[in-house]
């Protein structure tokens, strides 16, 4: 991340170019949170995103920022949309103290709304 931000114990971006203008990075730090951080430099520096996605998106604490998400941008039927991975896990079944697989979820945002499409895997 750049100078201008401190990582705050965040890590494992992913990083996608939104609307030609700006950057979207998103993070998972070690308050078990997702952060959203956004460039209108091309990375040169990074503010987080407050009013949009950052930190609406949470780390099971157990597992902190180890674990993998993705980022990516579409356009659909001429709208600008991200589409977002990460895996959500249940509570373990009875017997058993964790659940370590999860299930990998989409979500569809424009920036705005954010919407659960479901579970992909």
């Amino acid at each position: 991340m750049s100078k201008e931000i401190s990582a705050d114990g965040c890590g494992d971006p992913s990083v996608v170019e939104w609307k030609y203008t700006k950057l979207m990075m998103m993070t998972a730090c070690g308050d078990g949170r997702r952060r959203v951080y956004e460039s209108g430099d091309v990375g040169e520096s990074w503010t987080e995103a407050l009013g949009t996605h950052s930190r609406v998106w949470g780390n099971p604490k157990a597992r902190m920022k180890r674990v993998a998400s993705g980022l990516t941008a579409a356009n659909i039927e001429d709208r600008d949309v991200m589409l977002v991975t990460l895996p959500v896990y249940s509570k373990p079944p009875k017997g058993r103290e964790d659940n370590e697989q999860g299930i990998i979820r989409l979500w569809l945002t424009d920036n705005t709304h954010v919407v659960d499409i479901g579970p992909v895997s």
